[in-house]
């Protein structure tokens, strides 16, 4: 008897959160996909973002949960 959803459908179903969140960010920050997945990743485990890319961490600083540990 199949009680909840299999481990990949639960993957699948996380992943395709996380790349549509991503996705957001991009367009919001005008910025890429790439970058925006750790920052997508971060927000949803309630973490912080570390990055060293200043024009990412410029676009994307009013989104909260991003660090920039550049000088």
């Amino acid at each position: 008897r199949k009680v909840g959803p299999s481990g990949w459908e639960a993957f699948s179903f996380l992943y395709g959160q996380l790349l549509d969140s991503a996705l957001k960010i991009s367009l919001e920050v005008n910025d890429s996909v790439y970058d925006a997945a750790y920052h997508a990743l971060a927000i949803s485990l309630d973490a912080t973002f570390i990055t060293l890319d200043r024009k990412y961490y410029k676009k994307a600083s009013r989104l909260g949960f991003i660090e920039y540990l550049g000088q």
